[in-house]
């Protein structure tokens, strides 16, 4: 596993040090992020899920652990939030933070690169099952704790999505029995979506770069202590109790266990949160991912 993790981070450092040495700029990594998410991720969702049929999609204990894991999660960060009375703003910060980690940028490369790509079906499976609850009721609650409900936006958000439009496409795909696609065209999709990883993980590189990982610290702790190593716990604990064992559950607690995304970063300025507090977390739990996640894959 930390042979895994080492090579996640020094494909990082060459993306902060092609930032330190000013051969990118700090904007940069936004053009590196829209080829990533709408492009090369859609394309890599909806391959893994053609590639692999029906049998992608068809682990319901692992999906319901998985969405149990998600669903459990937000109701305690409401409920203690509630519980202390956290201002509205900062309920949704946690809540951003809270489940949704890098589940496809970093998780798909940890997870290859630790069990090869026979895991590749899973994380996607895995992703789908988070983006589904993220992009929907996930997003429904950002909206109402940080500006009030706007209904429009938020269904014109789900129906837009590119991940989930992916999802749904590849799913329509393999369960209507639809003919296959030309060889070039698989090919050239199945190549697009496999430099997702390197380039999403060398773009969180200049991210990083000047951004300060303590900024704001008892709560920046708090919210890596609630994503890196509560909600890992609690996937353990709802996995256990649904029996979930094997690859699903390894690849499953990796995918829980990731630190925060770059999108992380757009969603909170979207909606008009505390950028700086979650632009530090991201960085903060990137770096103690390199500790968490060897001690994690024990368990």
């Amino acid at each position: 596993m930390f042979g895994a993790i080492l090579t996640i981070f020094i494909i990082m450092a060459f993306g902060f040090i092609t930032r330190h040495a000013k051969i990118l700029k700090d904007g940069d990594y936004k053009v590196m992020n829209n080829f990533i998410y709408y492009a090369a991720l859609p394309a890599l969702i909806f391959i893994s899920l053609y590639d692999n049929g029906t049998s992608a999609f068809s682990d319901w204990t692992l999906i319901t652990a998985n969405a149990a894991a998600i669903l459990v999660m937000i109701a305690l960060v409401l409920l203690v939030s509630a519980l202390i009375k956290l201002p509205r703003k900062l309920i949704a910060v946690f809540l951003l933070a809270a489940f949704y980690g890098n589940i496809l940028y970093m998780g798909y490369q940890v997870n290859v690169l630790e069990f090869g790509e026979v895991s590749a079906p899973i994380v996607v499976m895995v992703v789908t099952v988070y983006n589904l609850i993220i992009f929907s009721l996930g997003l429904a609650l950002l909206q109402a704790y940080s500006d009030g409900l706007n209904t429009p936006d938020i269904v014109k958000r789900i129906s837009t999505n590119p991940l989930l439009l992916s999802s749904a496409i590849g799913l329509i795909y393999i369960y209507a029995g639809l003919p296959a696609l030309p060889a070039s065209l698989a090919e050239a999709i199945r190549l697009v979506g496999h430099v997702t990883s390197p380039v999403a993980i060398f773009a969180m590189g200049v991210f990083m770069y000047g951004r300060n990982p303590f900024a704001q610290l008892k709560l920046n702790l708090a919210i890596s202590a609630t994503k890196m190593f509560f909600f890992p716990l609690l996937f353990v604990a709802i996995a256990r109790a649904f029996s979930l064992t094997g690859l699903g559950y390894e690849v499953s607690l990796f995918e829980a266990a990731m630190p925060l995304a770059v999108s992380n970063f757009v969603l909170a300025d979207h909606y008009k949160l505390d950028t700086e507090l979650v632009s530090s977390a991201i960085v903060l739990t990137t770096l103690l991912s390199l500790i968490s996640l060897p001690i994690l894959s024990s368990l």
